[in-house]
């Protein structure tokens, strides 16, 4: 009895095991099978994950501070007006030419100095942008001009060589007129130095009659035919004629007479000033 329980119990043991390695084995197949692709069917997408590297930025916060401007103070520059019109020139002194006017009650810029206060170099105020000297005895300078800088002299300019003045003249007869109870003759005077003739004395006497005319004038006075006047000059410049004349009291005709001129001629009115006198021989003519 016992010896039939253990071989039934044996046998049962056996079909278990069998049954058990069969059901692995299809079951492998069966998951094989599962897990094989399909000729038919696509194989599913994989999802991989992708990964992307993104650059971090980083945030620096720099301050940075505008210093504020320096503020400096810059004076006015020096300025000039005058007492009393002043000529400015193209260097110190009246030898130098000058190149403009400072009137009262202007004012103009300085920007220089002579270094011994004598001139001031300043803005020429008749010539934009253009510098000129400026006397200093009439002139008022207001500002800092202490730090101005001294600006040495120009050459001296030659001097001109100066023009040689003379006195001269010369005169002839030129006609006679026929007045009430005179004569007047004229003489044509021409002025051959470089004075200005301003008056004249004049004296004929006329030998043949024995007769003397005389006259003094500060005009050069011209007559026609009967002794009228018919133009008059205040002077005999250099280069300029006039006429002289005199009247003379004559008993009979002068054509034909003998007659001795003195003129005399000053570059001042009233005689006065250069006096230069000439003497004429001559004889009227009709």
């Amino acid at each position: 009895m016992i010896l039939k329980k253990e071989v039934a119990l044996g046998s049962v043991i056996l079909l278990v095991s069998i049954m058990g390695c069969n059901l692995s084995q299809a079951t492998g197949e069966n998951i094989n099978t599962a897990l094989a692709p399909s000729p038919s069917m696509p194989s599913p997408a994989t999802n991989t994950p992708e990964f992307s590297l993104t650059p971090s930025m980083t945030l620096s916060l720099t301050q940075s501070l505008t210093p504020l401007p320096t503020l400096t103070f810059t004076p006015p520059p020096p300025m000039v007006s005058v007492s009393l019109e002043t000529n400015c020139r193209i260097g110190p002194g009246t030898v130098f030419e000058s190149v403009g006017v400072l009137h009262v009650g202007e004012t103009t810029q300085v920007v220089g100095q002579d270094g011994y206060g004598d001139n001031w170099i300043v803005r020429n105020p008749d010539v934009p942008g253009g510098t000129c000297w400026l006397w200093s005895k009439y002139a008022t300078v207001t500002g800092d001009w202490q730090s101005l800088p001294v600006i040495a002299s120009p050459p001296t300019p030659t001097p001109l060589p100066t023009p040689t003045t003379f006195a001269a003249f010369s005169f002839e007869y030129k006609s006679l007129g026929v007045g009430a109870g005179f004569i007047c003759l004229l003489f044509n005077v021409n002025n051959t130095g470089t004075m200005t003739w301003q008056s004249y004395t004049f004296n004929v006497h006329d030998s043949t009659q024995g007769r003397t005319g005389a006259t003094f004038s500060n005009n050069f006075i011209d007559y026609d035919g009967w002794c009228a006047t018919t133009g008059s000059q205040s002077d005999l410049m250099a280069g300029e004629s006039g006429t002289a004349s005199v009247q003379i009291n004559l008993p009979a005709n002068p054509a034909g007479d003998h007659f001795d001129a003195t003129l005399e001629l000053c570059t001042g009115n009233t005689l006065a000033g250069t006096c230069l006198t000439q003497v004429l021989n001559s004889v009227i003519g009709p």
